[in-house]
């Protein structure tokens, strides 16, 4: 019961104090007995990944990120899910001018993901890795109108997506000239 109090808790301050839902997640993280069950470390370090990224701390978000990555249970998660943990991966990535690694990445995640992109919700995220190669590549974002063609696009056909790590409309539209 102490998890879900925790729960309650981090989804509370999310939305109201996010350094204050930071500070409980690290509190359950030093918590040996909800520590022990494997399945909440999903919880804590994808919360605070968003929670970082949202409040521009895109290395803490980065470290959060990869320790999710690294835990024994991550290879099980649901595919869908590791998909769109790679792809908040990528804008963390890109947020912390990685380039070089984001560009190799990209290539990787079309490959190992190139089933779920077949999918309607796959394809999202296909057309959103598109975007980010792009992004690498280009010079200044704002300032490359076909990009800001696309960016735009983007926007207007997902006006209500839902269920991203990342919320890629709030991301994308501070892209926007």
């Amino acid at each position: 019961y102490l998890f879900f109090y925790y729960n309650i808790l981090v989804i509370n301050y999310s939305t109201k104090d996010r350094d204050k839902a930071i500070e409980v997640l690290n509190e359950i993280k030093e918590n040996a007995v909800i520590m022990k069950q494997p399945h909440y470390h999903v919880f804590i370090y994808l919360n605070l990944t968003v929670l970082n990224f949202d409040n521009q701390n895109y290395k803490q978000s980065l470290r959060s990120l990869v320790r999710l990555t690294m835990e024994e249970g991550y290879g099980n998660l649901d595919v869908n899910l590791r998909m769109k943990i790679t792809v908040a991966e990528l804008i963390i990535r890109y947020e912390l001018k990685d380039e070089e690694f984001l560009e190799k990445r990209i290539e990787q995640v079309k490959k190992e993901f190139s089933t779920q992109f077949k999918s309607k919700e796959g394809r999202r995220h296909q057309e959103m890795l598109t975007l980010l190669s792009e992004f690498a590549t280009a010079d200044n974002i704002l300032r490359n109108k076909p990009l800001q063609k696309k960016i735009t696009t983007f926007l207007d056909k997902q006006q209500n997506a839902v269920g991203d790590l990342i919320n890629y409309n709030t991301w994308l539209s501070t892209k926007v000239a």
